[in-house]
């Protein structure tokens, strides 16, 4: 009896290590588009009321691009965000989801125009930075 009751602590404790809910602050790595590759950087800030905001950039050959949130939700260990930018006269959109494992926060993210045609999709990985 002791050892099931041991067997289920250890795995009650196993799943809550893999499902860590995702914590404010500062994350930076990559993305890796279909024909492109850069920096990627996002601050999640959360409020008391569960509210959370994030604050979203990349690079392209070398050069910054700011983005604009439009939409964020978190939800434990998991992230879905929409953000737009402007980047060589045209109006794109993004839309990243990923998940916290261990230290890392990584996902996919699929690039459109306005009007809904997709121009890229890739992949990002990132770690929590100090």
């Amino acid at each position: 009896m002791l050892g099931k009751l041991l067997a289920v602590a250890l795995l009650a404790v196993g799943i809550s290590a893999a499902a860590d809910a995702l914590a404010a602050g500062k994350y930076a790595g990559k993305w890796e588009g279909s024909t492109a590759s850069g920096e990627f950087r996002m601050t999640l800030t959360s409020a008391p009321e569960g509210k959370w905001s994030a604050d979203i950039m990349f690079t392209l050959d070398g050069q910054p691009v700011k983005c604009a949130v439009k939409s964020l939700a978190v939800s434990g260990s998991k992230l879905k965000a929409v953000y737009s930018f402007e980047l060589q006269g045209y109006d794109l959109e993004s839309t990243i989801e990923g998940e916290l494992s261990g230290d890392k926060l990584g996902g996919k993210y699929t690039t459109h125009t306005g009007d809904g045609t997709q121009v890229d999709e890739g992949t990002w990985q990132t770690t929590a930075i100090s």
